[in-house]
């Protein structure tokens, strides 16, 4: 009977240990599930931030192209006139 308790208080002593383990795991899985929430929210942001900034990039692209479109039908423009001119003196 003395043995049985003895082993029995061992039994109750590893089941102690390991519940003690798991809940320290447990722990230790929550808090690397919450960093991984917070990187992927930081990650989430700096993603949005750079499609806002691709798309003000894209704008600018467009701006700009029309800019030199617009500078080269002025461009040809004059230098249609300037043959105008040209053919008339001749």
């Amino acid at each position: 009977m003395v043995s049985l308790n003895q082993e029995l208080e061992v039994l109750h002593q590893v089941q102690a240990q390991e519940v003690e383990n798991f809940e320290r795991r447990f722990d230790n899985a929550v808090k690397t599930v919450e960093e991984n929430r917070n990187i992927i929210k930081r990650q989430d942001k700096l993603i949005v931030d750079l499609q806002q900034k691709n798309e003000v990039c894209q704008i600018r692209i467009t701006q700009t192209e029309e800019d030199i479109h617009k500078k080269n039908r002025e461009t040809s423009t004059l230098e249609m006139k300037m043959k105008e001119i040209a053919d008339k003196r001749k």
